[in-house]
């Protein structure tokens, strides 16, 4: 899954020698063309992520999130309507949702979600996946590729399954790492 593939760069990114067959998403009309164009065998679905409905369903999603202070445009029958999560946490629920029980999520974000101070989102996260690892990288990492400084990070989740119990939910309060460089 990469729900929101603009042009394909993630797409680009993947191993040639694995078989991967891609379902994505893009809102924007015209990158969803290029990304067709780009990448004919590839499933390109011109529609926002709020309105695609999979659950349960991919093994896998990697994917650079949209991130901002503002929510997306939601419907009044989507399970987080009422939670009002900014782009980038809804776009991590959602995709945890989509993924199958024991299915992985790479995914790049933004800051907010791990620096909030409310925890909602992050137990809310923590209640359907474990925290596999998460890496904050510098300001610079994308200057290079698409000519923006922002602080991000790289968080893997891992989606349990129904009887599985939680393997931490250490990231759902704020810390501080008297160690850190960046």
């Amino acid at each position: 899954l990469e729900p929101c593939c603009g042009i394909g760069n993630m797409i680009g990114l993947a191993s040639k020698e694995m078989p991967i067959a891609f379902t994505c998403c893009e809102l924007d009309p015209t990158s969803a063309v290029i990304a067709r164009a780009i990448y004919p065998d590839v499933q390109v679905n011109c529609i926002g992520f709020e309105h695609f409905h999979a659950e349960d369903y991919f093994d896998a999603c990697f994917t650079n999130v949209p991130f901002g202070d503002y929510p997306p445009k939601l419907r009044f029958q989507d399970p987080y309507f009422s939670l009002k999560p900014l782009i980038h946490d809804y776009f991590l629920l959602k995709i945890i949702d989509a993924l199958r029980p024991g299915g992985v999520a790479v995914t790049i974000t933004g800051k907010g979600t791990m620096d909030k101070v409310s925890t909602g989102v992050r137990k809310l996260l923590a209640g359907k996946a474990d925290l596999i690892a998460s890496f904050r990288l510098p300001d610079c990492t994308f200057v290079d590729n698409a000519d923006t400084q922002v602080t991000t990070d790289l968080i893997v989740w891992r989606k349990r399954r129904p009887t599985e119990k939680p393997s931490s939910e250490t990231f759902t309060a704020l810390a501080t790492d008297p160690t850190s460089k960046l």
